[in-house]
């Protein structure tokens, strides 16, 4: 808890136009801001939240992580 992809996005304010000052005509587009974080989740290895992905745990050698980051994955196995 206390990251993800809420953290990750830029402020709304950013996304609101100034009303003076040498930024007034420049606001961050949200749909955009979106679309760069999937990108860049997408090549961290991390899936769309910001968490690594299990695969990406693995290849880093941290499987001793997947089962607190993805206890319902670990718990599906068990049981199969």
């Amino acid at each position: 808890k206390g990251f993800g992809r809420s953290w990750d996005m830029p402020p709304k304010r950013y996304s609101e136009k100034p009303k003076v000052g040498q930024f007034r005509d420049l606001v961050i587009d949200n749909d955009k801001a979106n679309k760069l974080l999937d990108d860049y989740y997408r090549l961290r290895g991390w899936d769309s939240n910001g968490k690594p992905t299990k695969e990406k745990l693995e290849k880093l050698g941290l499987t001793e992580v997947i089962k607190d980051l993805y206890p319902e994955k670990v718990a599906k196995t068990k049981n199969n």
